[in-house]
Formats: structure tokens, C-alpha cells, sequence
């Protein structure tokens, strides 16, 4: 199993990748590149991003509109 991070905070998990892919990998200047041509195609993955730092943005998002909702019910009206 490959596990590969991208700059994008993606993580994909590469099945069945042999050692001297891997191996090649690690020595090539253009990482990128080596993935997109021989890995990205030719091995079965799957995306194991976590999406748990997504979560407090989201609920932090919420309660900010609830807060706004509450102060505006307690405005004066004129």
C-alpha cells in the first residue's frame, strides 16, 4: 500500500504498488509528474481524506449566523 499526500491535502491510498515504483518515487526530482505517469493509472486507490477539520469550520460558520440572529431579535425597534 502507497499512501500519498498532495499539496492539495488530498490522501490517496495506492493498492499493490511495487517496491521499485515506490523506490523510483523517492529518487525522482519531478514527484508530481512521476505520479500523474505511472501510479495515478495503473494502480487501484482510494481517497481516505479526512474531512474532520472541515467540521469546526462549518460549525463555527453556524453559530457566527446564530449569534448575528440573536442580536439582531434583541435590536430596539423603532
Amino acid at each position: 500500500m502507497l499512501e500519498i499526500e498532495f499539496t492539495s491535502g488530498r490522501i490517496y491510498q495506492f493498492e499493490e504498488v511495487p517496491r521499485g515504483v515506490f523506490d523510483w518515487l523517492l529518487r525522482t526530482p519531478n514527484k508530481g509528474s512521476y505520479v500523474a505517469r505511472m501510479i495515478n493509472n495503473s494502480y487501484r486507490y482510494r481517497d481516505v481524506t479526512t474531512t474532520d477539520h472541515d467540521e469546526p469550520e462549518a460549525d463555527l460558520a453556524e453559530r457566527l449566523r446564530d449569534s448575528v440572529r440573536w442580536l439582531e431579535e434583541k435590536k430596539p425597534r423603532a
